[in-house]
């Protein structure tokens, strides 16, 4: 049996065109054996070897072994399922499903099936999480008392599908799961409780957040929108240290501006210095 897993991608969406497929074409355990779409006519003709007009003829290609799914949001279930029935390992993009009803349906046919399905978190596997994670399983911070995790972006494309409600669009299906993600690999568990807060436009969310609560106290903030400048961070708090790491889910461009402290009254304390034209850059180092 061959060491090379042969590739297929259902939809040539820009996640798949720019990220996913180079990755393919570059890993050596990896051949991309074909796309579909339901545009055929315009995808490249050198890049691989199969074009489909369809995404049932993909899956019903035998040299195909595993699929990529990129597709909008609310389609991932269908497609997921027709592809683990097809004997293909699965790649899906995130988030899995809509609701955790759609996973556990898309779980149970991967069992049946035998199959590998798998949620496509890439952040996962970067060296900067493998430092975060050893960080937080050495006991080193001492016990988690609160998480802060943010993913957000200024969403300046027009007609993008993250702003149709109808195909699973919005702020927290888009990037929000990433920290939701996160806590779920920290804590290993679910909150016990949850407020939300959010900004709706054109029927999706373009700005939230949510409080949550843990079962042994640990209280946790995620923080996702379209309306704002990049911005993708995580700060720790524990009993012993805190650890902070930005760009953790994404190597986007951040900004970040000096802001230059006039001089203030001094604070009453006399283990309290007055502030005198100092400029402060954040983040801070860490």
């Amino acid at each position: 049996m061959s060491d090379i897993v042969t590739w297929g991608v259902l939809g040539y969406a820009r996640i798949a065109r720019q990220s996913v497929i180079p990755a393919i074409e570059r890993a050596e355990n990896a051949r991309l054996l074909g796309v579909a779409s339901r545009n055929s006519d315009g995808l490249p003709t050198d890049q691989w070897e199969r074009t489909y007009a369809s995404y049932a003829d993909l899956l019903a290609d035998s040299d195909i072994q595993a699929v990529y799914i990129p597709l909008p949001n609310s389609l991932h279930k269908e497609w997921v399922i027709r592809a683990l029935e097809a004997g293909k390992h699965v790649l899906c993009e995130k988030p899995l499903g809509l609701d955790a009803a759609e996973v556990a349906a898309m779980q149970q046919v991967a069992s049946q099936h035998n199959r590998i399905l798998m949620e496509a978190f890439m952040y996962r596997y970067t060296d900067r999480m493998r430092v975060v994670k050893e960080v937080l399983d050495g006991g080193e911070l001492g016990e988690l008392r609160h998480i802060n995790a943010s993913f957000r972006f200024l969403l300046d494309r027009p007609n993008t599908i993250k702003m149709q409600a109808e195909l699973g669009g919005g702020a927290l299906y888009d990037v929000g799961c990433y920290p939701v993600n996160f806590l779920g690999m920290v804590t290993g568990r679910l909150p016990q409780r949850c407020q939300v807060l959010s900004e709706i436009q054109q029927g999706v969310d373009t700005n939230l957040s949510a409080l949550l609560q843990y079962d042994d106290g640990l209280i946790a903030n995620i923080h996702c929108g379209f309306n704002a400048f990049g911005r993708t961070m995580r700060k720790s708090s524990a009993t012993k240290a805190c650890s902070v790491s930005t760009r953790l889910f994404w190597m986007m461009r951040e900004k970040y501006i000096c802001i230059p402290l006039r001089e203030y009254a001094r604070f009453p304390s006399r283990n309290r210095i007055a502030i005198r034209r100092k400029s402060i850059t954040f983040p801070p180092p860490c």
